[in-house]
């Protein structure tokens, strides 16, 4: 997906708990277990033998990643009040900001993002501190809850840009809005946020890229959004000025996109086609049955896949507002034979407000990978320059179209491919 402004913002409010976990691994003191919570090595992490702290912390942890928030909230708020090393228990608060956040708890995850930076000043990078200012902007603002939700199916259309959209209601009012896993915070445009009434926070928060000035974002709450059978109070919405999610001249524009918090609580997703027709259905309390493939690192979907060929494990976030599937140099770090055949050829990428060109991207003629009991067949996958320490590289609908269905079960932590 090609739309700057969206990836940027989402993809940097996504970084919190890396930015802390990152960090952390850096230390010389218990580096291992950091390590593999940096990297959200989520088999590592189940598979960590022993006692003692490294071993609380690593099951608090899976917790946190599994998606089981309540248990992970007490085994964490319990660990950071423990007599465990520091940087271990800056972990463990950095950890709780993040789950605090995907839930809504704006208060508490500032508590959390601002503690763990008391207790370890090593913590304070740039993401890391843009992190605390915008939860901090948003300290005041209600908590989401699911008010009421029945299964439900509707209609689903794709704009001129290939992304999902469903008709959403803030009170009497309908519109069509994008579906996006890879955002971090649902967003709207000024102009729209005005027609519908919704209530603007005093505050506001500025984010920043290496190469981009610093963006001033607002935010407003819708105090009720309906999606089908499901009514929603309290939503937070990131505003951006109207400019910043038009394109082409104004020709295709996104007033909504609805984002990672609203869809966790939604439930169970699907997307499904028949013919040129295609739907989404969500059921709050549905389950799909098997092995959990998904983790949650901090506000973002991770798929764990293997390569056909060596059997590679690979952690993908799961956007459905990508186009295309890629990789990150952090694959080819950690599995140098996945780059045998890759040729060096630039990439345009998204930056706050602007792309920019990233000379030093590879070309994979071809990737194969093993995932939701099916082999996915990729060409021309292209290698992003920069390592993310917690990912290898990004899932996007040339992925999840190749089943005429796929369900995002978030109460199950399954992605499923029929």
């Amino acid at each position: 997906m090609t739309l700057a402004t969206r990836r940027f913002f989402m993809s940097t409010l996504s970084m919190l708990t890396l930015a802390g976990s990152s960090a952390l691994a850096r230390s010389t003191n218990h580096p291992d277990i950091l390590d593999a919570i940096a990297s959200r090595d989520i088999d590592a992490l189940e598979a960590w033998r022993g006692e003692g702290d490294d071993k609380q912390l690593a099951d608090a942890v899976v917790l946190a990643l599994r998606h089981k928030d309540e248990h992970a909230i007490a085994r964490l708020t319990a660990f950071a009040a423990s007599n465990a090393p520091v940087k271990m228990r800056a972990t463990a608060l950095t950890e709780l900001g993040a789950i605090y956040l995907r839930q809504s708890q704006f208060s508490l995850s500032h508590k959390a993002f601002t503690a763990a930076g008391e207790l370890d000043p090593s913590l304070a990078s740039e993401v890391q501190t843009q992190t605390t200012a915008f939860v901090a902007a948003l300290s005041q603002a209600p908590a989401m809850s699911l008010v009421q939700s029945d299964p439900t199916t509707l209609p689903l259309t794709r704009d001129l840009a290939g992304l999902a959209r469903i008709d959403v209601a803030f009170d009497a009012n309908s519109l069509s809005a994008v579906l996006d896993s890879g955002a971090a915070f649902s967003t709207i445009t000024q102009t729209t946020a005005q027609k519908l009434g919704l209530t603007f926070l005093e505050s506001s928060a500025s984010v920043g890229s290496v190469s981009r000035a610093a963006i001033t974002t607002r935010f407003a709450v819708a105090s009720k959004l309906r999606i089908g059978k499901a009514v929603l109070k309290d939503v937070v919405f990131i505003v951006l000025p109207d400019e910043q999610l038009s394109f082409a001249g104004g020709k295709y524009t996104i007033d909504v996109i609805i984002g990672l918090p609203v869809m966790l609580d939604l439930g169970k997703l699907t997307f499904a086609s028949e013919g040129v027709s295609e739907t989404f259905s969500f059921d709050a309390k549905g389950k799909t049955p098997g092995k959990p493939n998904l983790i949650l690192s901090g506000v973002q979907p991770l798929m764990q896949v293997r390569t056909a060929q060596g059997g590679h494990r690979l952690r993908m976030f799961v956007d459905t507002g990508a186009r295309q599937t890629s990789l990150h140099r952090t694959a080819l770090l950690d599995y140098p034979d996945l780059g045998k055949q890759a040729e060096t050829k630039a990439a345009t990428v998204g930056g706050a407000g602007g792309t920019a060109v990233d000379a030093a991207a590879m070309v994979l003629p071809r990737l194969l990978l093993e995932a939701a009991g099916r082999q996915i067949n990729l060409p021309n996958i292209r290698v992003l320059s920069k390592a993310q320490p917690d990912r290898h590289g990004e899932i996007g609908q040339d992925f999840l179209r190749q089943a005429k269905s796929f369900t995002l079960d978030f109460n199950s932590m399954i992605l499923s491919m029929a």
